[in-house]
């Protein structure tokens, strides 16, 4: 079974946004390609604001004005226009990214009335855009809080209420920032403000998925569940705790509860493509290929941009031996991203199989130039090179693989089989010795050691290695090949050394032998023969079985068995 790939993880991610008055200047940091945005904002508070709510208001104000500039800063940019925020999407995700430092914060007193002033940087780079801008859903729920705050800042604080306003701003500012650890990748430091967060609000059902999502990061499985649980008794309509449920326990190889978590979230949101998504999965590992199939092309029909559903639906393809809609699958999610190296492994792989040796060495070549110590694509490379007859430049890449990785699946056997080709047979033995060492099951190796064995003469061997190549893989073509040469080798050997030795069993000729005893050797003698030359047959036979179309060997295999099949008749 192949690999189908699934770490997408996505996680509900809230923003604030509000604007009243604002002073901005953008400056260019140092770092290439960040750009800082500097705000203060003054917000003029009431008698029953208290200091830090007054200040939470002033910092939630000056966010969405920094929010505007990265708007105007960056849509030009092509990282922004790919993703095509709609206009209330566009605060939110400029405020999702980003870092954000306070360089200046005083309480201010003017006419007599309080207020907060602040002053903050937000740097940001045009290469943060898609760590928001692959987050659709996320963007859906900014734009709520977004309308949340902007409400919530409208409101006057009175005595009744400013207590509680305070409180609900306090845990979006902290909700807020918590998000922004989290698309950053500090989830420790996000886990610290969501458990702020619901230490103010305990029923706040972002902050109980988001925690739940962490803990699934860290492959804390058991406490990812819990959290989410909760979130689903708060909220049995909230789809995302589904859905983050349901990756837990796809992890944890519970196929049918994480199926299950899937089709209530695709349920609660029918356009949801990552449900379809990870339902193709599940499918895939239950071994229901043509509904995995089908998952997959549903989640395409939403996504047409999932790299990751292409490569899957690929995969399942390849796993019922379909190559040829497999690799169109697997150029497409290359065209959308061009470093998934796990799509050119496969698409590299397919062509192989295929027989197009050319375009797999390409792919191989592309990986190489990705990663300089990618040892297996240095195999792969080798064996497409080899295919081609190019057995100098295949050796090359076999001992680059193998120093970079001594036991590299393949690099020993592919390496014997060079030396095999070049005449090299010491070497061949030395090097497939080793690989049947590391891999007992290795049936090529046993064939190509059988085979030099062969042309070293040493038939005992090459058959005793053949049998085995034969045993291990029943549908090897090549292997049988090579037996059939070396069981008429053998058969050859024999007859000479008989010829040479002379017989030691009574001569049917002699007169001193019974007519009883004549009989028998005879009979002795073609049965055994016909034993040799029905292994010989068979083994051709199985070869053109098993043999693809165009293969050099069946022209001689055919005209062999008419020999042989002759000679039996005639015995």
């Amino acid at each position: 079974m192949f690999s189908i790939y699934g770490n997408k993880i996505r996680t509900a991610y809230l923003m604030a946004v509000a604007a009243v008055l604002w002073a901005v200047t953008l400056t260019v940091s140092a770092a290439p390609g960040d750009k800082d945005f500097v705000v203060s904002y003054t917000h003029m508070g009431s008698e029953f604001e208290t200091a830090s709510g007054m200040e939470d208001k002033a910092f939630l104000y000056a966010r969405q004005a920094a929010a505007d500039q990265v708007v105007n800063a960056f849509q030009n940019y092509t990282e922004w226009k790919k993703y095509s925020f709609s206009q209330s999407q566009l605060r939110p995700a400029a405020m999702s990214i980003g870092q954000v430092r306070v360089l200046e914060r005083q309480a201010v007193n003017q006419a007599g009335s309080p207020g907060a002033y602040i002053k903050i940087r937000v740097t940001v780079n045009p290469a943060q855009i898609a760590s928001i801008g692959a987050e659709p859903h996320i963007l859906q729920q900014n734009v709520a809080l977004s309308a949340e705050n902007e409400s919530l800042l409208r409101q006057t604080a009175v005595q009744a209420t400013a207590a509680a306003l305070e409180r609900q701003l306090r845990a979006n500012t902290l909700l807020e920032e918590a998000n922004r650890l989290y698309v950053a990748k500090d989830y420790n430091q996000a886990l610290n403000l969501y458990n702020q967060v619901l230490a103010l609000e305990s029923r706040r059902v972002e902050a109980l998925v988001n925690k739940g999502s962490i803990y699934y990061l860290k492959e804390a499985y058991d406490q990812a569940v819990r959290e989410l649980n909760q979130a689903i008794k708060i909220n049995p309509q909230y789809m995302y705790a589904y859905y983050y449920r349901g990756l837990v326990r796809y992890q944890q190889g519970s196929d049918d509860q994480a199926l299950a978590d899937f089709n209530k979230a695709v349920a609660l949101a029918p356009d949801f493509a990552l449900a379809y998504y990870y339902r193709g999965n599940c499918y895939y590992m239950k071994g229901q290929y043509d509904t995995a199939i089908n998952e997959y092309s549903r989640a395409l029909e939403l996504d047409p941009q999932d790299a990751y559903a292409y490569l899957n639906r690929a995969n399942v393809y390849r796993e019922r031996n379909q190559l040829e809609q497999a690799v169109p699958d697997y150029t497409r999610a290359l065209e959308i991203q061009p470093d998934l190296a796990a799509g050119r492994s496969q698409r590299a792989n397919a062509y192989y199989l295929t027989g197009r040796y050319k375009e797999a060495a390409a792919d191989y070549t592309e990986l190489i130039k990705l990663d300089g110590k990618d040892a297996v694509a240095y195999v792969g490379r080798a064996q497409a090179l080899q295919a081609m007859g190019r057995n100098q430049q295949a050796m090359s890449d076999y001992n680059v693989a193998l120093a970079l990785d001594h036991g590299i699946a393949g690099g020993l056997t592919g390496r014997g089989g060079c030396y095999l080709m070049a005449g090299r047979y010491d070497e061949a033995i030395a090097d497939l010795t080793k690989a049947l060492q590391q891999d007992s099951a290795d049936h090529r190796a046993y064939e190509l050691r059988g085979v030099a064995y062969l042309k070293k003469d040493m038939l005992d061997l090459a058959l005793v290695d053949l049998d085995k190549a034969v045993a291990l893989h029943p549908q090897n073509a090549s292997a049988y090949f090579n037996l059939a040469i070396a069981l008429e080798a053998k058969e050859v050997a024999e007859s000479k050394k008989k010829a040479e030795t002379g017989k030691t069993a009574p001569d049917p000729k002699d007169p001193k032998t019974s007519a009883f005893v004549k009989d028998a050797i005879l009979r002795a003698e073609i049965a055994d023969q016909n034993k040799r030359m029905a292994l010989i047959i068979g083994s051709y036979k199985n070869f053109l079985k098993y043999a693809p179309p165009g293969h050099p060997g069946i022209e001689r295999a055919k005209e062999r068995l008419k020999v042989l099949e002759k000679a039996v008749l005639d015995i």
